[in-house]
């Protein structure tokens, strides 16, 4: 598997570059080389790229930048066999008023209105455990 995705950076006030993303997939070690327009290059590693993605989502929060993709919403989390099969590469992206499921790749890009549903990972991970609390009482 080899897979390569551009994602625009944003500043908090405009567009200010991009990052290109190569996947790969060796055996169960998963992989993501990152280079933008800035010149900054890496690689993270990990068995889901899901959370590699947030690993990148950190470094780039860290120096101002938020990655416009759909892993990088709030209501947007992996979990179950989807995302389990797709290496994280999927997850499901959450309405929170219908507690209703609809699957996203989490590096495909998100519109400019969608910016302000953009979070930390650290708050991802709390708007999950709401959510899943909110609905599971239903």
């Amino acid at each position: 598997m080899n897979e390569t995705y551009k994602i625009e950076l944003h500043n908090g006030r405009k567009i200010c570059g991009e990052i290109e993303l190569s996947l790969n997939l060796e055996k169960s070690l998963m992989k993501i080389k990152y280079s933008d327009t800035e010149g900054r290059k890496g690689e993270f590693s990990g068995h889901n790229f899901f959370y590699i993605l947030a690993d990148i989502r950190k470094f780039y929060n860290n120096i101002g930048y938020k990655l416009l993709c759909k892993g990088s919403l709030s209501n947007v989390f992996t979990g179950g066999l989807t995302s389990e099969s797709s290496f994280g590469e999927l997850a499901y992206q959450i309405d929170e008023k219908t507690g209703s499921k609809a699957v996203v790749n989490v590096f495909d890009k998100i519109s400019q209105d969608e910016i302000n549903n953009i979070d930390s990972f650290e708050m991802q991970k709390e708007k999950r455990r709401y959510i899943i609390k909110k609905f599971a009482s239903r």
